[in-house]
């Protein structure tokens, strides 16, 4: 067993909640990284200290501040409570907030027995996961002895134990208080504490059953909010309405002693309690719960203060900025873009919408009625339904009977600098056939200098055995590409450099070229390519997002004409039944 801490080490953990995640080896303390000592310090704040410069501004205070001395240093308690008592984190799946708010409230029952806490899930199987992780701590025989039973500002025990042995059948982790008749079951436990109350310490509830009318210090509703529970308006109106009648039994906010004046603590223990909200979640919908909170925050009629934050170091998910893979990942040890690409194909829906991993990686809520671009009308089809022919055209097989024909062109729009923050180098492989539908064959898209870019326009020329590349030209970089590939026509092979000089509003042009075809269902894609562009399409016309692979197939139609041979054969499928007269001319 682990040697017993040391008195100071117990009083720093009083302050320090990640001095105490050491004391429990919770999650063997590892694994958290700055975004969760930035989560941990949001849920703290209400019990944050401010250093004082002396002892008298210490005694100065202590009749109206909770005042401590920690290892020589007198400190009091911040002013921040009311401005925090109200808290909600909005975090993307899988980064820990749950688990950083289950080290939250076992610090705080370290900190205070008192505390009477409500735990809110989407369903009882979750709440109910919730208590039992933090019990498996509470009911742990060595921290039992080396925390919960050794705290510094309060003698005896946190926790129930039983006074005989066990049966086969109380040996569950919610059996080991039966013998004192303490409350201790899957929806709620009571710990030991100073103070007599009727409610237990922890309770579970799931959203929309009936409260238990019991008063509370504080509520956690964790992950109340789920693409089922949410998915129309009267839904979201009814856990508002629940979450309303949950927080109706919050006691007030006051300044409670937890333990009276000691050697120790010579002011006493005390901490700010009651009327305590924390809220954790992902956003789903533009009417969900946590939209409504954000909507009266927004507009000053509510006081919740809100830790948001997307997969993205530059996300801003509040203001619609999905932010870059090239800024970084909030928790890097765990995410990647190999991974989030992995996730995004996972979560695709039937129609072909990011809208579930959107709102779940970069809480960004993709309202189908509020997009541009309805892109469940994309026709897809397998990726060997192509042929390259050897003079360069693309034979289409639309069916067996259905085989069309058209030369592609290329695209190129180069990024206009180098610095971090600029457009992607764009280059798509775009063609159009007789009946005028538009094929989208490949994409290019990076951040390439000007010899690397140059590399990948002629390897996508040399792949689909085309000459006519329509560039980008008119600012600063772009200019200079068009000179650098024709110096290349020398060393490699002369291409058909067209320039294009843009006017007008850029979102304009792509969504006058882009919407028609999409709605009619003439952009005709394959997955390998689609990918490419997916993210783009969903979020225009979203600042936020780079939209330089669609602005580059704007251009190519602006340059597409119908295949002359395969309008020939249309002609002629058409008119196969007209009987014409050779002589004398005319039909019958």
């Amino acid at each position: 067993m682990t040697a017993i801490p040391d008195k100071q080490t117990m009083i720093r953990a009083l302050f320090d909640p990640w001095v105490f995640c050491a004391l429990l080896n919770f999650k063997d303390a590892k694994g958290f990284v700055t975004l969760h000592k930035q989560l941990m310090a949001f849920l703290m704040a209400p019990q944050a200290l401010t250093k004082l410069e002396s002892e008298l501004d210490a005694r100065r205070l202590s009749s109206t501040h909770p005042v401590f001395v920690i290892e020589g240093q007198w400190y009091v308690l911040n002013d921040r409570h009311d401005e925090f008592r109200k808290r909600m984190v909005l975090l993307p799946r899988g980064h820990y907030k749950s688990t950083v708010s289950v080290l939250y409230w076992l610090w705080r029952f370290y900190r205070n027995p008192n505390i009477r806490l409500t735990i809110g899930c989407d369903d009882t199987g979750l709440s109910g996961s919730f208590l039992r992780e933090m019990t498996q701590y509470f009911i742990s025989a060595e921290l039992q002895e080396r925390v919960w039973h050794n705290r510094p500002h309060i003698e005896g025990l946190l926790v129930p134990t039983s006074d005989r042995r066990m049966t086969r059948a109380e040996r569950d982790m919610f059996s080991q208080a039966i013998a004192q008749k303490t409350v201790w079951t899957q929806e709620k436990i009571q710990l030991i504490r100073p103070k007599i109350f009727k409610e237990a310490s922890i309770q579970v509830v799931s959203v929309n059953t009936s409260g238990t009318g019991e008063h509370v210090d504080a509520c956690l509703f964790d992950d109340i909010v789920n693409f089922k529970n949410s998915n129309k308006p009267e839904k979201c109106k009814a856990i508002t309405e629940w979450a309303k009648d949950m927080l109706s039994v919050l006691d007030p906010p006051r300044l409670e002693e937890v333990a009276p004046p000691s050697e120790t603590f010579p002011f006493g223990f005390k901490e700010w309690l009651g009327g305590e909200i924390v809220i954790n979640g992902t956003l789903y919908f533009k009417k969900d719960y946590y939209a409504h909170i954000l909507e009266r925050v927004k507009e000053g009629r509510q006081n919740y203060k809100v830790f948001c934050r997307n997969v993205h170091i530059d996300g801003d998910p509040l203001n619609g900025v999905k932010g870059t893979p090239e800024s970084g990942f909030i928790f890097p040890e765990k995410f990647s873009q190999k991974y989030l690409d992995e996730l995004k194909e996972e979560l695709v829906d039937e129609a072909g919408s990011l809208r579930r991993f959107s709102s779940q990686y970069y809480l960004i809520v993709l309202d189908d009625e509020e997009r541009t671009f309805k892109t469940d009308q994309i026709v897809f089809l397998p990726d060997n339904a192509f042929s390259i022919l050897p003079d360069g055209t693309i034979q289409i097989r639309r069916s067996a009977e259905d085989v069309r024909s058209f030369r592609p062109i290329i695209a190129y729009d180069p990024a206009v600098s180098q610095t971090e923050r600029a457009d992607y180098t764009a280059m798509v492989v775009v063609g159009m056939d007789a009946f005028r539908d538009v094929y989208l064959l490949d994409v290019v898209k990076d951040k390439l200098l000007p010899g690397a870019a140059v590399d990948a326009l002629y390897q996508l020329a040399d792949k689909w055995k085309i000459s006519k590349v329509v560039i980008e030209t008119g600012r600063g970089l772009q200019d200079v590409m068009f000179h650098t590939i024709r110096q290349e026509f020398t060393k490699r092979r002369a291409l058909s450099l067209i320039k294009f000089l843009p006017t007008g509003d850029k979102k304009t042009r792509i969504e006058n070229a882009m919407e028609p075809l999409i709605s009619n269902s003439k952009f005709v894609t394959f997955h390998h390519a689609y990918k490419k562009i997916q993210t783009e399409l969903e979020f225009f016309p979203s600042t936020s997002e780079h939209d330089d692979a669609i602005d580059a197939i704007s251009t190519a139609f602006l340059h597409l004409q119908p295949s002359k041979i395969a309008e020939f054969k249309r002609r002629r499928e058409v008119t196969r039944h007209i009987e014409i007269n050779t002589r004398f001319g005319g039909t019958r």
